[in-house]
């Protein structure tokens, strides 16, 4: 029970910042991880040194899936923690 009052007030002090605020926060945030994650992967497997332009399409590739991904993560994260908050404010009634 006192887990919930926990997530009760955390929840509500993001979701006052409203929906896009909280996705467009979570995709910066995640793009970042995501990216970092893509570009050390594509090192690792591709020990050959890269030349200029192989190197920017592989920036541009990782950094469209990353905020693709985060943005789908930040979507998805809204809608279950606003789904939980929903469902404890109904027990309590």
């Amino acid at each position: 029970m006192n887990e919930n009052k926990d997530f009760i007030k955390k929840w509500e002090s993001r979701r006052k910042f409203g929906r896009n605020n909280y996705i467009i926060k979570g995709t910066v945030v995640g793009a970042l991880i995501i990216l970092i994650l893509l570009v050390m992967k594509d090192f690792y497997v591709h020990p050959i040194p890269f030349n200029l332009k192989e190197l920017g399409n592989l920036i541009f590739k990782n950094i469209f899936i990353s905020i693709i991904l985060a943005a789908f993560a930040s979507l998805q994260s809204w809608n279950w923690q606003d789904r939980k908050y929903e469902n404890i404010k109904k027990e309590k009634k």
